[in-house]
């Protein structure tokens, strides 16, 4: 038996440095919570339903929604390309 071995996300993409896993995996984690729900709201909102829910209702749902999204994810990335973590920060947080 091989054992699986799992890596970060920064190390598969070819990021040795600690300080650039760093700031690669905050910039994944933030365009992920802010970017993408950012960039929606910028192009649906003079739809109807988005000026009825308004921007901070909108801001709440889409961040739980994507923090739902985010562990989809997660998992998927865990089990298609065993990656372990995508924001390394040694001692603080790992995410």
């Amino acid at each position: 038996m091989v054992p699986l071995t799992n890596i970060d996300l920064p190390y598969f993409v070819g990021i040795r440095s600690q300080m650039g896993a760093m700031l690669f995996g905050a910039i994944c984690v933030l365009g992920w919570l802010v970017a993408i729900p950012g960039a929606v709201w910028q192009w649906k909102k003079d739809h109807p339903f988005f000026k009825q829910l308004g921007m901070m209702r909108y801001g709440i749902v889409a961040t739980l929604f994507m923090i739902m999204a985010g562990v989809l994810m997660k998992m998927i990335l865990r089990l298609s390309f065993n990656i372990k973590y995508v924001l390394v920060i040694p001692n603080i947080l790992n995410i």
